[in-house]
């Protein structure tokens, strides 16, 4: 559990272009970044805080996911998991890597949107049994994906 800690804290943050050919080329930069990690080994939980930020909006979403009911984990290309409009032709660039986790149990969090600074939104997680941690490598987001998994698997749980 304290190498998944750290390497979600050396992680550093993730940064990424997307362009919306479709928008008349829009092009926006968002970065993402990882708060209060823990992962608690007496509770088999895996907890932290995701800042998303572009200029216009921040979104934080916290989640607590209990390792002993993962039922899955992946590593996919954001892009291929992105559920934009395809009539957009959105790219991102670098493409990044999101190590997925889905659930049999509730992930426990919120997802608040902050506008100009002040909150716009406090709501539950839109999809409560998933969560994803994103990474700018391959490499790493399966590294990482195959440390979760081991712990979840000393947990009690036999993700695929």
């Amino acid at each position: 559990m304290k190498s998944i800690t750290n390497d979600l804290k050396s992680r550093g943050t993730v940064s990424w272009t997307t362009t919306a050919n479709g928008m008349l080329g829009g092009k926006w930069k968002t970065t993402n970044s990882l708060e209060q990690i823990n992962a608690d080994p007496s509770s088999c939980s895996l907890a932290w805080i995701s800042v998303e930020a572009e200029s216009e909006a921040t979104v934080r979403e916290t989640h607590t996911v209990p390792l002993q009911a993962v039922l899955s984990m992946q590593v996919r290309p954001y892009s291929r998991s992105n559920a934009y409009d395809p009539k957009w032709d959105v790219a991102f660039s670098p493409e990044t890597y999101l190590v997925v986790m889905t659930t049999g149990k509730v992930i426990a969090g919120r997802r608040q949107l902050f506008k100009k600074g002040k909150l716009k939104s406090d709501t539950e997680l839109p999809n409560n049994h998933e969560a994803s941690i994103r990474f700018l490598e391959e490499r790493t987001a399966t590294r990482v994906a195959d440390e979760i998994r081991r712990a979840a698997s000393l947990c009690g749980s036999t993700p695929s």
